[in-house]
């Protein structure tokens, strides 16, 4: 399944599941959430088997194999839905829900149940507005009463912009407002990011990666300095070789005459 930039309602239901039946050992690309109307069952995952009862949550997350079944006496009757997309990460980012805690505490059914059967009502209406509103509503819940450590939240976001920077800084459009928009987080969040982290703002940072991989190009190859400007993201040849003395000292030229005598 294709990346989505935005949230996507991809299924959703509601079943009373046989004693002892299971569904899966399956993987699939998209989180699935299910609330627990009634009964008990029991999720298997990750090498690790949770029973969840009545009131409980528990998610499921993308590429992982997973295998769940209803309790022999008790047997679960559950609601889910299915969804992916980059903003459906950052959603769950602010959730307290991970690989290792994928059940959420007990909540009335009066307060849950109504979201569930809301989104899966709107599942198969044609309005994809309405859908996905309803399934904003939905995980807005687990949001408020479920909430991650803040945190850890900041340091989650800290660290996927400066991923997002190392593995992008070679584009020429990288800048301050592609980076911000990408990741969904303001100006202002990531100066703080990059000045807590990096001790520097993020055009300093991205220009500091972009001058350590010049480095590294003009100490192991032979190419031009305009192609191993080009190759970090700046198209200007003059203004790179002046950016490079700046921060080294010397130039393009001089800095390999320098590293290979």
């Amino acid at each position: 399944m294709a990346k989505n930039n935005h949230l996507a309602f991809i299924f959703a239901g509601e079943e009373q599941r046989a004693p002892g039946s299971f569904y899966g050992p399956i993987m699939r690309n998209e989180y699935v959430l299910h609330y627990i109307l009634r009964g008990e069952g029991f999720v298997k995952c990750g090498g690790k088997t949770i029973k969840v009862s009545e009131g409980q949550s528990f998610i499921l997350f993308p590429n992982e194999l997973a295998k769940y079944y209803a309790d022999i006496v008790n047997p679960w009757h559950y609601t889910w839905v299915n969804f992916a997309g980059d903003e459906a990460d950052s959603i769950i980012a602010q959730t307290a829900f991970s690989p290792t805690n994928r059940v959420a505490p007990a909540r009335p059914l009066y307060e849950v149940y109504p979201l569930y059967e809301d989104a899966v009502s709107a599942y198969y209406m044609p309005s994809e507005p309405m859908k996905n509103a309803k399934l904003h509503l939905l995980l807005a819940h687990y949001t408020q009463f479920f909430p991650a450590d803040k945190q850890e939240v900041e340091k989650s976001t800290a660290d996927a912009v400066i991923e997002f920077m190392q593995n992008n800084y070679m584009f020429e459009n990288m800048n301050v407002e592609t980076i911000a928009s990408r990741l969904n987080i303001s100006r202002s969040q990531l100066f703080r990011i990059c000045k807590n982290s990096r001790g520097c703002s993020p055009i300093q940072y991205l220009t500091d990666l972009r001058i350590k991989q010049a480095m590294m190009w003009l100490e192991t190859t032979d190419h031009p300095v305009s192609s191993i400007a080009g190759s970090v993201g700046i198209s200007d040849a003059m203004y790179f070789s002046r950016l490079f003395t700046e921060k080294t000292g010397l130039s393009p030229t001089e800095y390999r005459k320098k590293f290979r005598n």
